[in-house]
């Protein structure tokens, strides 16, 4: 469903991946929601904010933290939006209801600033990983999301571990062609819904890129990780298209605002 949204700023963050031993990336989130509660802003979650999440019966003090970093722009009369990735898709209704954070389907389709916009986290645009994808499809199940849930503490502690260690071992082993997103597929993907602008993350490879099919200009962009070389990444509605910036995660904490952001320049391709 195509659903316009408000004149409020509108910006777009994937691949936070908040974790009790990223102490400056959970400080940096938590600054950066306070100004876009100051901004009124609208703000899309799109996957991975949580390195991981194992229930929300199992929130510590940081999910708590970030549920009321969260719930400050919805106060403000902002609004955040939020779409599951792969290590967060366990994020449930007592979170959501509590923030005031709105959940989204995988793949969101906006109307944005008169854009045609699809959202989603990205993981499911790599379709040469076979393994990936029917892994994705078994746990994304409701029946398997219940049966972690009912299990305890300690055992979901246990699965976060093996499935970290199976989930690095298989990017080592994976020839590194089949963990990128075909170009193809998101030529078909932009052409079949007849998309403005197309915005993703999950592969950690912050870009935008510009590109012309069936002589129209559309975007691409994937958004950055946070935290990786002391970056915090994001997106940002600039009129007719979504600007990319990234932002130094040490200035962020420090001086509170994005003044120092810089535009990643969108190139333009084919």
């Amino acid at each position: 469903m195509l659903i316009s949204d408000s004149n409020n700023p509108v910006y777009f963050i994937a691949d936070v991946h908040l974790a009790e031993d990223r102490p400056l990336v959970t400080e940096g989130f938590i600054k950066f929601c306070e100004i876009m509660a100051a901004e009124k802003a609208t703000v899309f979650i799109i996957g991975d904010l949580f390195d991981a999440w194992l229930g929300d019966d199992m929130m510590g003090d940081l999910e708590k933290q970030t549920l009321e970093a969260i719930k400050q722009i919805t106060q403000s009369g902002g609004n955040t939006l939020f779409i599951a990735g792969n290590r967060d898709f366990l994020v449930g209704d007592e979170f959501f209801a509590s923030s005031g954070l709105q959940k989204l389907q995988d793949t969101e389709l906006r109307d944005i600033s008169g854009k045609k916009i699809l959202l989603l986290h990205g993981d499911e645009l790599c379709i040469l990983d076979r393994v990936h994808q029917s892994q994705r499809k078994i746990i994304r199940a409701s029946e398997w999301k219940n049966s972690i849930l009912a299990k305890s503490a300690e055992e979901r502690i246990q699965l976060k571990q093996e499935y970290f260690s199976l989930s690095n071992t298989h990017v080592k082993d994976t020839k590194q062609d089949l963990l990128e997103i075909p170009v193809d597929h998101i030529e078909k993907l932009l052409v079949n819904d007849d998309l403005d602008i197309m915005i993703y993350g999950h592969i950690h490879e912050p870009k935008s890129q510009l590109v012309t099919i069936q002589g129209k200009q559309r975007q691409v962009m994937c958004l950055g990780d946070w935290g990786n070389q002391d970056s915090a990444w994001f997106g940002k509605m600039d009129g007719e298209i979504a600007d990319l910036y990234r932002l130094s995660l040490t200035h962020l904490c420090e001086a509170n605002n994005l003044d120092q952001a810089i535009k990643v320049k969108a190139i333009k391709v084919g």
